[in-house]
């Protein structure tokens, strides 16, 4: 249906979108109905490049999926990147990893513990995730992210051990 927007999924065939891809409007209800707490964080890693032939012009779902909850109070959004940016790869390690995955990898490992108080919040999680992937990609590629107030002081790892 070209008036619908898909999210493509790995595996997604274009000949197939509708049994390939994720509908936006029934991404939106299917979180709505699975996801039953009043706080709840979103991460999508989302902007891998394509083909040119497949493409219809910007890439608008990083900001699709920023707005979706906006109206929501309970709901945070982080998205690996910025409209028509694309995901790039982390550099080192033993595995290959998108930067996006890496960082937010490490951020749920404590390195996101920013003030030390050995609890990682959701604000210092979106805030250190966003800064690791822009200063790593030199700008090319920067997270968004939505961060509703109520949110972003809520752990989301506690205990954190010192270094």
């Amino acid at each position: 249906n070209p008036e619908k927007q898909y999210l493509a999924t790995y595996g997604t065939q274009l000949k197939a979108l509708s049994s390939t891809a994720i509908d936006f409007e029934d991404l939106e209800t299917m979180i709505n109905r699975n996801v039953r707490c009043n706080n709840s964080i979103l991460l999508f890693n989302v902007g891998h490049e394509i083909q040119v032939s497949l493409s219809r012009g910007q890439n608008m779902i990083n900001k699709y999926l920023l707005n979706l909850f906006s109206e929501q109070e309970g709901r945070a959004v982080l998205v690996a990147g910025s409209t028509d940016h694309v995901a790039l790869q982390h550099v080192g390690g033993a595995m290959s990893s998108g930067m996006f995955a890496h960082w937010l990898g490490q951020a749920l490992a404590g390195e996101a513990d920013l003030n030390k108080d050995r609890v990682v919040t959701a604000a210092e999680m979106f805030g250190f995730v966003t800064e690791k992937v822009r200063e790593e990609s030199k700008g090319q590629q920067i997270p968004r992210y939505r961060l509703a107030s109520r949110v972003a002081e809520h752990p989301i790892l506690g205990e954190v051990e010192d270094e």
